[in-house]
């Protein structure tokens, strides 16, 4: 286990509504992101061409 989420600790995160771990593209859909403990949500997301196609190549 690297980490935990409890109440009183501060941790980097981002929220996608799908599992990533049955469809990698469920990244391209970021609903939140929590950063130095602020939450942003609906986040513009940049994104690069080259990430996308390895999204795509690896998609089931």
């Amino acid at each position: 286990m690297i980490g935990s989420i409890e109440k009183g600790k501060k941790a980097d995160m981002f929220v996608v509504k799908e599992n990533p771990l049955e469809d990698i593209t469920a990244l391209r859909n970021v609903s939140m992101v929590v950063i130095n403990g602020q939450l942003i949500e609906n986040p513009v997301v940049n994104k690069y061409p080259e990430v996308e196609e390895v999204l795509d190549s690896i998609a089931i």
